[in-house]
């Protein structure tokens, strides 16, 4: 007869360990999305309209940035936004998110 089937936990995949929660920021009236791919490099900034993936502009500062007049720049428990052809937005932090 064939084998029993695996116990119930057995058949979960593990969450992946390497992808860090998302965390919530709200730019004026705009919410975004924001996570570190450190494996690519990238944050990776999700908006009403789509999304980004920022390379790190200066990492020794936390500012992210493509050469499309897009940036996302983390400090001193704020942020700033900039979406291409936009004026720049302040941020502050909201929740972190588990990703799926």
């Amino acid at each position: 007869s064939a084998p029993p089937p695996p116990p119930p936990h057995a058949q979960r995949p593990a969450p992946a360990a390497s992808t860090p929660a998302a965390r919530e920021w709200r730019c004026g009236e705009e919410t975004v999305s924001v996570r570190s791919d450190t494996a690519r490099g990238v944050l990776v900034l999700t908006h009403a309209r789509g999304g980004l993936e920022l390379p790190a502009a200066d990492a020794s500062d936390g500012t992210h940035a493509d050469g499309n007049g897009n940036a996302f720049d983390e400090r001193d428990g704020g942020a700033r936004l900039t979406l291409s052809g936009q004026p720049p937005r302040d941020c502050t932090p909201g929740e972190a998110q588990a990703t799926p």
